[in-house]
């Protein structure tokens, strides 16, 4: 069977984020989310876009004060850890 396609928007990964964070700020083990424990399960191609991450880095910059250097450790932890694919979005014509 082909893996599908899924894309992985702001509102289901957002969580990883917020227990990365917290994890990370008091030093104790990461948990991940029960959500994502099931998406990633399924072995299909996860993609993100730059509008997602875009969209990450203002919510660590904005609620943990995150630089943009421990953005994107967070940023790269996430996708190399579940091997993500990076849409690049141009354009968008409404």
């Amino acid at each position: 069977m082909d893996k599908i396609k899924v894309y992985l928007d702001t509102n289901i990964i957002h969580s990883w984020f917020r227990k990365y964070m917290d994890a990370k700020k008091r030093n104790e083990k990461f948990s991940e989310p029960e959500i994502l424990k099931f998406i990633f399960k399924l072995e299909n191609e996860y993609i993100v876009s730059n509008i997602t991450k875009t969209e990450i880095f203002r919510y660590l910059s904005a609620d943990w004060n995150a630089d943009e250097k421990r953005c994107n450790e967070a940023w790269n932890e996430f996708t190399e850890t579940y091997n993500i694919t990076y849409l690049v979005v141009k354009e968008i014509d409404f």
